[in-house]
């Protein structure tokens, strides 16, 4: 038994206030169609599918008037999610989806078949793109590392990811390990550069904003700076064992790398081995995650196929 072709898939990536869909070309791994809107996550289950369903269809009209069709449906979501069976386990976000079969619900109103529909973790798609057409292209062994409101992590060997191992956290998850009596994502995330400024300024602004006066905020600047010292103190903990070729940085966060990441290299450099390349920037940013997507969509649908075979012979 061969592995259907695949040439084209929808690739969903949803996040806690939008959405994004696009067709991606699984030949040179680019996208087109894309299109994106904003999600209640804390909407019906019928509000945020028919959401989906509307995001999803734009995408699939404008590429059958480009002469494209679509073989298969990627979802790029974050957790904790049952991605193998397409079970959402979320409940702080999206909890009207809790326990729902979003396979056979994607199934319905798509018309694909549920093999050729697969869902994976956000930042694990992310690190996933990255490695086939962005940063980390050809790199064996790299984290990816998503930086926003929360923190996203993934750990790849030889372009597959990897969720366990002894150098690798439980399930590739750092956001909640144990950093100074409270977590990783207290130290590396949104808030943490919030609560710093607001300690200095005495004034509450948004990430954006702070990032923006930067160049001319001494404070908005050193809290960059201190953002960037912890990172590099959480990233050397991390590599000290995993030892990574490559370190990818990606979500909002990272856009204003340029305030930061002098203070990540200061630390890292005391690291055996370490180079400035090492640290790498998202080439590829919110189109990662799609790419990333329609590959585990190939990915899961050629186990299937060969998981059939096996069985066969096996009886």
């Amino acid at each position: 038994m061969t592995v259907p072709k695949l040439s084209h898939v929808l690739a969903f990536d949803v996040g806690g206030s939008h959405a994004t869909a696009g067709i991606v070309d699984l030949g040179s791994l680019t996208i087109s169609c894309a299109n994106s809107c904003a999600i209640d996550s804390d909407g019906t289950a019928d509000s945020i599918l028919d959401a989906l369903q509307v995001l999803g269809n734009s995408a699939i009209a404008k590429g059958r008037q480009l002469g494209v069709s679509v073989d298969g449906i990627g979802v790029a979501a974050p957790g904790p999610f049952d991605y193998e069976r397409g079970v959402s386990l979320l409940r702080h976000k999206y909890s009207s989806l809790y326990q729902m079969d979003l396979k056979r619900e994607f199934e319905g109103r798509f018309g694909l078949q549920r093999d050729k529909i697969a869902f994976l973790n956000d930042a694990q798609a992310f690190l996933l793109g990255e490695i086939r057409a962005g940063s980390a292209k050809g790199v064996q062994r790299c984290i990816g590392l998503t930086l926003g409101t929360g923190v996203g992590s993934a750990f790849s060997l030889g372009g597959c990811i990897v969720e366990e191992g002894e150098d690798v956290p439980a399930g590739g998850e750092v956001y909640c390990l144990p950093w100074k009596g409270h977590t990783v994502e207290d130290a590396i995330s949104t808030r943490a550069i919030q609560n710093s400024y607001r300690k200095i300024s005495g004034k509450n602004r948004s990430v954006r904003d702070i990032c923006v006066d930067a160049p001319k905020d001494w404070m908005a600047r050193a809290v960059m700076q201190e953002f960037g010292h912890e990172l590099g103190l959480v990233l050397r903990d991390i590599c000290t064992t995993f030892h990574p070729e490559a370190i990818v940085l990606g979500g909002a966060i990272s856009r204003s790398a340029h305030l930061f990441r002098s203070a990540v290299t200061d630390v890292m450099d005391s690291i055996e081995g370490w180079s400035g390349d090492t640290l790498q920037i998202s080439a590829l940013f919110d189109d990662a995650p799609l790419i990333g997507a329609a590959i585990r969509c190939f990915q899961a649908l050629e186990l299937a196929v060969t998981f059939s075979v096996c069985s066969t012979v096996d009886n």
